[in-house]
């Protein structure tokens, strides 16, 4: 169940949100306020710069080939590319991938040339923003004990700090596959002006031991070309 902050939190950001040198936040401080808000921003994204972090102890794509990070791109209304890094024992490579309307597509490690993807790599970041199971319906419906912290600074910008507890699903799409079975403890930050989600932590288990998760989002409707493959080797 969705509940508040502390009255006192409200009132204070209320204040912050009416004070001196800045113009302040558009969005009330109110969950009935940004959750909506967020929901219809994230529904409605066009295009986004997205990257995603781990800490902590190891997690493996398969056998022992070993997630690091991923960094790309999505457009509306289903593609995304991304370059991801992957571990195995001592080397780290790049393995770059793209998905048009659920197909996917990664490079070859030894030869870079593009190629169907395995099934074990197919990433499909697009479905982030998917309304049916991606951080909309998170927002919409899914994420519970949700409660506003505050009004954060962050690099001299302002950010509306949220905590809730998100389910299973919700925590396996938005680590593209990598995290199953789990409900999370998860924080997110919004713009405060247009509801847009910039930065979600949280942590999860795996064989037993903490993996740390950072996901964030910029560049919020800048230019963004997708093109298929075989576009890319012509």
């Amino acid at each position: 169940m969705r509940r508040l902050g502390a009255t006192m939190v409200a009132f204070a950001l209320a204040v912050a949100a009416c004070g001196g040198g800045s113009a302040g936040p558009t969005l009330a401080p109110t969950l009935e306020a940004i959750l909506p808000a967020s929901v219809d921003a994230m529904t409605g994204v066009d295009t986004v710069h997205f990257t995603l972090e781990r800490g902590g102890t190891p997690v493996y794509i398969f056998s022992n080939i070993e997630f690091v990070d991923a960094e790309g791109d999505y457009l509306a209304p289903d593609r995304a590319a991304a370059v991801a890094r992957v571990r195995a024992e001592t080397i780290t490579v790049q393995i770059g991938a793209i998905a048009i309307a659920g197909e996917t597509w990664t490079t070859n490690v030894i030869t870079g040339a593009w190629e169907p993807a395995t099934e074990d790599l197919s990433i499909d970041p697009a479905v982030l923003f998917d309304a049916d199971i991606g951080l909309p319906e998170l927002l919409r419906n899914d994420i519970e004990d949700v409660e506003l912290i505050g009004l954060e600074e962050s690099d001299g910008t302002d950010r509306y700090h949220l905590r809730g507890r998100g389910p299973a699903d919700r925590v396996e799409v938005i680590t593209f596959g990598l995290v199953r079975n789990q409900d999370v403890d998860i924080d997110l930050w919004l713009d405060p002006v247009t509801g847009e989600v910039l930065e979600a932590t949280f942590d999860t288990l795996y064989n037993g031991e903490v993996a740390t998760w950072r996901l964030t989002f910029s560049d919020y409707g800048a230019d963004v070309e997708i093109p298929i493959p075989e576009e890319i080797d012509g």
